[in-house]
């Protein structure tokens, strides 16, 4: 591993995670400034076509003959990062690396195997809405009390604060669902629905740890390391917000009128 402990290298893979994340937000929140500004739009819609082709037809197609389900991929996922954990924990270096990114694959490639199995069975997975959020939560808790000690106080105190505050809103809002009749009928069953700000905060604490585990001296991965989780901090203040403001909504809000479409009228 000693190419991660190479300053210039580490940076130039961060600059370029970067740069993915924020393509990926802009052709997600501003598609028509995206392809106004690239010469070649056909270019870009046609490349744009292909990977979405690519998806639902190559590679969703080869994770659902994966033969467990998209809630054991899930439960897979904490067993594989609490494995790389113990490694790190015990310096077996050797099996750190493949634990922790096929954990991590495993956040992808459940959710194309619970849409597979959605759309076989034509209803969602019962679980899975609440288990997905619940395990990445203990994975991030996992991840911060095992490599906590290389990063500073105040990071790791907000890191806490952040998840804290997560993992209150979604007691309050799962408490909510099961006892009170009028929010179980206006909030959505998915109680945490995953959005581009949440997908960039998870990714960005996913690396954030990843360096500490792969080289845990290097001061560029320890630098790096920390801008990433400030980041993470950053964009989770902001998806937190907006998910309890949207559920705030829709509890409280003033109710939809229904439109009565013309040939049912009367009178």
């Amino acid at each position: 591993m000693t190419w991660l402990n190479s300053g210039s290298w580490v940076t130039i893979g961060v600059i370029l995670f970067l740069c993915f994340i924020v393509a990926r937000a802009a052709a997600k929140f501003l598609p028509g400034l995206v392809r106004s500004l690239l010469a070649k739009q056909d270019l870009v819609e046609r490349y744009g076509w292909a990977g979405r082709a690519f998806k639902y037809q190559r590679l969703v197609p080869w994770v659902d003959r994966i033969p467990i389900s998209a809630d054991q991929m899930t439960w897979l996922r904490l067993g594989l990062v609490g494995g790389s954990l113990l490694c790190f924990r015990f310096q077996l270096d050797p099996y750190i690396l493949p634990l922790y990114i096929i954990g991590w694959l495993t956040d992808y490639t459940d959710g194309l195997k619970a849409g597979a199995e959605e759309r076989r069975r034509g209803r969602p997975t019962r679980h899975g809405k609440y288990l997905d959020p619940t395990i990445d939560l203990i994975c991030f808790t996992l991840m911060a009390v095992v490599l906590g000690p290389y990063y500073p106080r105040r990071l790791l105190i907000a890191f806490a604060v952040a998840i804290g505050a997560r993992v209150l809103l979604f007691a309050v809002i799962l408490v909510g669902r099961l006892c009170r009749p009028t929010w179980r009928r206006r909030l959505s069953s998915n109680i945490l629905p995953k959005t581009i700000t949440g997908e960039a905060k998870a990714a960005f604490i996913a690396v954030s740890f990843g360096l500490i585990m792969f080289s845990r001296t290097d001061p560029t991965n320890l630098f790096w390391a920390g801008r990433l989780l400030t980041m993470a901090i950053v964009l989770e203040g902001f998806s937190l917000t907006h998910l309890a403001r949207q559920a705030w909504r829709s509890i409280y809000g003033r109710p939809q009128l229904s439109i009565v479409p013309a040939d049912d009228r009367t009178g």
